[in-house]
């Protein structure tokens, strides 16, 4: 159904697809420290999802477990953000082609 559907839409306009050759492609991994503010918003987050885990009870730890490990996730992936637009912005003032993948290592 998904494949019906995506037929459709690139025959009327709507879906555009590329691939990407990765022919002379260069890759470079950046390192964003977190600044004060995004610490302090951290830190915030923690004690409300702590606060939400009393609340719960013990019998709801293993439930909200993965929802705080995602949350977690994208808001480290939302830090990288100030830091990936300064650097694309840099590239492309050198006339280079940008293209971002923000990613998580999903490491504990």
């Amino acid at each position: 159904a998904m494949e019906a559907c995506a037929i459709s839409m690139r025959a009327s306009g709507i879906l555009t697809a590329r691939a990407l050759s990765f022919q002379g492609a260069e890759f470079s991994l950046a390192t964003a420290e977190l600044t004060e503010e995004q610490t302090k918003t951290y830190d915030a987050c923690c004690r409300w999802w702590t606060k939400c885990l009393e609340i719960q009870g013990k019998e709801r730890h293993k439930v909200m477990w993965g929802v705080i490990q995602r949350f977690f996730k994208m808001l480290l992936v939302a830090f990288k953000v100030d830091k990936t637009v300064t650097l694309a912005q840099e590239a492309l003032e050198r006339g280079e082609q940008v293209v971002v993948g923000l990613w998580s290592t999903g490491e504990a």
